[in-house]
């Protein structure tokens, strides 16, 4: 308990100063220190929070397998607000399922944000992207031919931008990126990895040695 007597710095300081902090745990730990997490996070919030002042930079919360830290009021609550105080979340699940199952509010979380769609495999989520990607009309004509005289017509109907089993063969590296007021995108995604301008910035990742 000594390790949580005390600490060097002060979470106000995320709205304050350019800094970042790392907390990391393996898949396997997850469960065990849930606890842990939702408290850093709920500190780091309130500390960014309790001050109204907008800060020069937006603080992120990247917080990754979100729908395993549990249900957090504390997120649910300021989702719709935190935008004020100069906070955004950058939220990851697996598929919606996940966050409904955790969010009886889930919607919420839908309308506040921006959103990214990559490797949906799960078919209600897919159905949801079809749904908000909306539809376009497609034209078309058809010639009949009479005796004397051939006769055209225009004909239009309505088709969905991308069909649910459309958008599940996009695949992981074929994003949709939805954000209010815009036409959708289909980007192509970056191997930081791989990538000319991002290689060799990344350091190596400690639970995943060697694997590229």
């Amino acid at each position: 308990m000594e390790s949580l007597s005390r600490s060097d710095f002060d979470l106000r300081d995320l709205k304050r100063k350019r800094m970042t902090v790392f907390v990391a745990l393996p898949p396997s730990k997850l469960a065990a220190y849930n606890r842990f997490l939702r408290g850093v996070v709920g500190l780091s919030l309130a500390g960014v929070t309790n001050d109204t002042q907008r800060p020069e930079h937006t603080v992120a919360f990247l917080l990754d397998e979100f729908g395993q830290l549990g249900r957090m009021a504390a997120i649910e609550d300021a989702i719709s607000l935190v935008r004020g105080y100069g906070v955004a979340f950058w939220l990851f699940v697996q598929d919606l399922s996940q966050l409904k199952g955790v969010y009886p509010k889930w919607q919420t979380f839908l309308a506040n944000t921006a959103k990214q769609f990559f490797g949906t495999a799960d078919l209600d989520t897919a159905r949801y992207i079809s749904n908000a990607l909306g539809n376009y009309t497609a034209t078309y004509h058809t010639t009949s031919q009479g005796v004397q005289h051939s006769n055209t017509s225009e004909h239009r109907h309505s088709k969905a931008l991308l069909t649910p089993d459309e958008v599940m063969r996009l695949g992981s590296h074929r994003p949709i990126v939805l954000i209010g007021g815009e036409r959708p995108y289909l980007l192509n995604r970056l191997n930081y990895l791989r990538d000319k301008v991002y290689q060799g910035l990344a350091e190596e990742n400690p639970f995943h040695k060697n694997k590229v």
